[in-house]
């Protein structure tokens, strides 16, 4: 029986041998591999009879991935009476990562780290199994169907008392140590995110029939303190005060990340990661000549709706959420100072990169080291306060400035990649090109710190001796 869909890159022929043997013939381009699991795994779990003949097999010679994940999800819950939580856990993350978060810092730095910890907290035994690198390592596991709301108080619990940067922290070989080490606690607010995203998990799971109840509904909710000053809670904004500190000091840096980020956080509003990860492509004039900076995941124009995805020849580029997506008009002060040019310099080097020097890291992406140099600035400067006097400082700045001079929300989101909602967005345009941007620009242009700033020197590079 030779088999083609449309789309195939290669035929795919199975034949059936008189002593019951089937072999399989296949093209460049097919994966027999591929094939041959999933159909063993098709018999393994009795969707397929263990002496399938090839009419049994038609229609099951081009398993797509979510297919092939599907089944190797239900052949091991079917071994030892059900999945191990950690299988269930990377089944998880393998779906998500294709179908949703498109990059891996979703998973590295939140889920995985976080669903490792629940795993190692409320398991009662290790297991043996092989690791990444093909070598024996035990492990804290639990069977899935074994989750209980016991298991959820015993979380719960820990969470309240777990320690802050435990991630960070060397000596500590799980969460079961981490949490009886007597270190400062983390807080009540990184408690219940971690409690939030545990139900998202949770839920898939009850989904997937991999539990032997409904556990998501059974943790708690965090219930918000009307009272509560958000101004105060917050990331707060700068002071003109700081603002001149900031910018106006006799050791301000005259090149590099140091003298342009700080720069662009204020005068944009984007984020650390957001500015850290530049590409000089990524500074474009639309179809009207308005400079503007591309604050993307991806090349192309994209709908909003659309999934988050970094192509795998691509330098590793990530956003907080589709809605993040946008081209924010170059404030006059930047052009000012050199921005242009000093994109026109890092072109003609040939860099890919605007800040070649600031390296990825899986925790913080590009804007990990940005984040940490300009914290040492506002510490010796007196300004630095944490999680509320920081880099992102100059996000609410540029926003809360923005609202005073009344600009429109609809606008105030776009320029801040803000999802939004509203009907109205419809009036503007809801694709990226769309957009209004000689009115975005005329809102810029009113955002007046009064500062007075360097500008951009270039490096010189002396010719060798």
């Amino acid at each position: 029986m030779t088999t083609k869909k449309q789309g195939d890159i290669g035929q795919f022929q199975i034949d059936r041998h008189p002593d019951g043997r089937v072999s399989y013939k296949f093209e460049e381009g097919d994966t027999p591999e591929k094939v041959k699991e999933y159909i063993h795994l098709m018999q393994v779990t009795g969707q397929l009879p263990l002496n399938a003949n090839a009419m049994d097999l038609m229609g099951h010679e081009h398993p797509t991935d979510e297919e092939l994940r599907e089944v190797r999800l239900k052949a091991k819950s079917i071994k030892s009476g059900g999945i191990w939580l950690s299988d269930l856990i990377q089944a998880f993350a393998d779906e998500k990562l294709a179908t949703e978060w498109g990059t891996e810092n979703t998973w590295t730095q939140t889920y995985q780290p976080l669903l490792r910890d629940f795993r190692e907290i409320v398991s009662k035994s290790k297991r043996e199994i092989k690791n990444k690198d093909g070598l024996d390592e035990l492990i804290w596991d639990i069977y899935a169907r074994e989750l209980g709301e016991e298991h959820l108080q015993i979380y719960t619990d820990a969470m309240f008392k777990f320690p802050k940067n435990y991630g960070s922290m060397k000596g500590l070989s799980d969460a079961k140590q981490a949490l009886n080490a007597g270190l400062p606690a983390q807080s009540r607010a990184n408690a219940f995110k971690k409690i939030r995203m545990l139900k998202t998990f949770l839920l898939w799971a009850y989904k997937k029939r991999k539990l032997s109840e409904q556990l998501d509904d059974l943790l708690p909710t965090e219930t918000q303190d009307k009272k509560r000053d958000k101004a105060k809670d917050g990331y707060q904004p700068f002071t003109n005060s700081e603002l001149k500190l900031i910018f106006e000091r006799s050791d301000y840096p005259t090149e590099g990340y140091r003298y342009w980020t700080p720069l662009l956080g204020l005068y944009t509003g984007a984020r650390a990661n957001e500015i850290a990860q530049l590409q000089v492509d990524d500074v474009i004039k639309t179809e009207a000549g308005i400079d503007c900076i591309s604050i993307m995941d991806l090349e192309d124009d994209v709908d909003d709706n659309e999934p988050l995805d970094v192509p795998d020849d691509k330098p590793k580029k990530s956003l907080k959420t589709a809605a993040s997506r946008r081209w924010v008009p170059i404030h006059p002060k930047l052009i000012e100072v050199g921005f242009l040019n000093f994109v026109k310099d890092m072109k003609d080097k040939g860099e890919v990169r605007l800040f070649p020097e600031l390296t990825y890291s899986k925790v913080g992406g590009y804007g990990r080291n940005l984040s940490r140099n300009f914290a040492e600035v506002t510490k010796s400067l007196g300004i630095w306060v944490e999680r509320k006097k920081v880099f992102h400082s100059f996000r609410s700045t540029f926003n809360g400035r923005l609202l005073k001079e009344g600009t429109p929300q609809e606008l105030r989101e776009f320029l801040l990649g803000h999802s939004n909602e509203s009907m109205n967005v419809q009036k503007y345009g809801k694709l990226i090109s769309d957009r209004p941007y000689q009115v975005m620009l005329d809102e810029v242009k009113k955002l007046d710190f009064g500062l007075v700033h360097k500008p951009w020197e270039p490096s010189i590079e002396l010719p060798p001796l």
